[in-house]
């Protein structure tokens, strides 16, 4: 198996030593006999990422999953009720810092041995599996700016279960961090035992720093033995990383909302015209699934703080109405086959259909501060609550004038700090930002006119951060990447 311009046995190293540039040789190989569990990964000359999790097993922070206070009691007055039936699921985020990304001129703080790629890969790969292992592990593996997928990631978490989609970013603009030539992109990994996928696709935003954002619909088999229609769709996109360009992650947000609604009706058409070519019995309606029978997790990193603008509106108003244009688009798209399509979902009219697919996110991690053991400290150290408020001119003006949405700050102080101020107090550290800018969201319909109550998730578990002054800056000898990564165990929430 490749490793790309790493090496991980003897003969490989004998190769590149010979093939040095002289002048920088010397410091080479210094780095390397200096880089103790580098040597042993080389050592060890192996593929298998379990052999390389072990070398690196003890460099790891105590972090406990953090268990939601009552989760049932929290969708009970909403009128839904935790589903019995299917076992929850626990969904990762990581951002795992790109390959080519890696680099002293970006973290010069960071020893060069740590941000080898083979060594950073192992403690990435041990982070992605071994999560809440109380439970089995991870189900759902969200990662951006994720490099070397047909290579590594892909070949060695199917070893272990994982079935994966991939979409990279496209190299169409030069940007001051990643350069022309983009190696990396978004990927979802799914325990395929418990998922199947049913549909995926990727999206290019338009613009100069190409971003992009990742559809995958997946089918829960463990509901399926038990003769239930249980979807997810993992949403997970990677914003512009300049937090100040509120402009440009507007835009591609704006993008993404365009894009989901038009997925999932050409998802949903596919797969029921496959449930009624299937159906044996005569004069009975085929099965079908509509927007009812999916939940929807968004993750990523969002480049921009709890309080902020951009976190404002994914959860006031991302996806919480009908586009114009989407309806329209479908119309032109579709035509004739349009009633069918509709029918076969369930619904009368696509105005009904799309009224369906409309959703409000919240964090997973919104009450995180509330629970960790590292911010309830009394002694107002680094780590202690605070919260972070966006009153910038950009914040007092963001609006989105293709839902007329407006979302000015409120003039109620109170309700202005409690958004977003449970949120972790990072899940970044670098010489540039101590920030909290990654996310697991998760959508919370609405009940529809006809009263019917879509599918919802509804959090039983967060995976912990250790303290900031514990973790130090990253990446660093601990940690592979220069984001954290995040887990949410999530349980089915069905109508009482």
């Amino acid at each position: 198996m490749s490793t790309s311009s790493d090496f991980h046995n003897g003969s490989d190293l004998a190769t590149l030593l010979q093939s040095m540039d002289p002048n920088t040789l010397e410091h080479k190989v210094n780095a390397l006999v200096k880089a103790s569990r580098l040597q042993k990964l080389l050592e060890a000359g192996t593929s298998d990422t379990l052999a390389e999790m072990n070398i690196t097993g003890d460099l790891t922070y105590t972090r406990e999953m953090l268990s939601i206070p009552d989760p049932g009691q929290a969708i009970k007055s909403s009128g839904y009720t935790l589903d019995p039936h299917v076992p929850p699921f626990t969904v990762v985020q990581y951002n795992i810092l790109a390959n080519e990304l890696a680099t002293p001129k970006h973290f010069p703080y960071v020893k060069p041995e740590y941000l080898r790629w083979i060594y950073r890969r192992a403690l990435i790969a041990r982070d992605m599996l071994r999560t809440n292992i109380r439970r089995g592990g991870s189900d759902i593996i969200v990662a951006q700016e994720l490099s070397n997928y047909h290579d590594f990631f892909q070949p060695e978490l199917e070893k272990y279960g994982f079935n994966s989609a991939f979409y990279a970013r496209h190299s169409m603009t030069c940007s001051s961090w990643s350069g022309f030539f983009k190696r990396d992109g978004c990927g979802v990994f799914f325990k395929r035992d418990r998922f199947t996928l049913a549909d995926s696709q990727g999206i290019n935003y338009a613009d100069r720093h190409d971003r992009v954002a990742f559809f995958v619909l997946l089918r829960d088999n463990e509901a399926s033995k038990r003769g239930l229609k249980r979807y997810v769709l993992v949403v997970t996109t990677h914003l512009y990383w300049d937090s100040t360009a509120i402009e440009d992650q507007k835009e591609e947000l704006r993008q993404l909302e365009l894009r989901y609604q038009q997925f999932l009706v050409h998802a949903l058409a596919r797969i029921n015209a496959q449930l009624a070519a299937e159906s044996t019995t005569e004069g009975a309606p085929a099965p079908h699934v509509s927007p009812l029978d999916i939940a929807v997790v968004l993750c990523g990193d969002f480049n921009s703080t709890p309080g902020g603008p951009i976190y404002r509106f994914t959860t006031k108003n991302l996806l919480q109405n009908v586009r114009e244009e989407v309806q329209v688009e479908l119309e032109r798209e579709f035509k004739d086959t349009l009633p069918s399509v509709v029918a076969r979902a369930g619904f009368d009219s696509l105005q009904t259909l799309l009224n369906a697919t409309t959703v409000r996110f919240q964090s997973s991690y919104a009450s995180f501060r509330k629970l960790s053991p590292s911010t309830k400290r009394p002694d107002g150290g680094p780590d202690s609550p605070k919260t972070v408020v966006d009153t910038s001119e950009e914040f007092a003006t963001f609006t989105d004038a293709t839902q007329n949405a407006n979302i000015k700050g409120s003039t109620d102080a109170s309700s202005e700090e409690a958004l977003g101020a449970d949120e972790p107090p990072y899940t970044t550290i670098t010489l540039r930002r101590n920030e909290c800018i990654d996310y697991i969201f998760y959508a919370s319909p609405a009940p529809l006119p006809s009263g019917q109550r879509p599918l919802r998730l509804q959090p039983i578990e967060i995976l912990d951060l250790p303290p900031a002054t514990e973790l130090g800056k990253i990446p660093n000898e601990r940690t592979g990447s220069d984001h954290m990564p995040l887990a949410t165990t999530f349980a089915y929430a069905i109508s009482e």
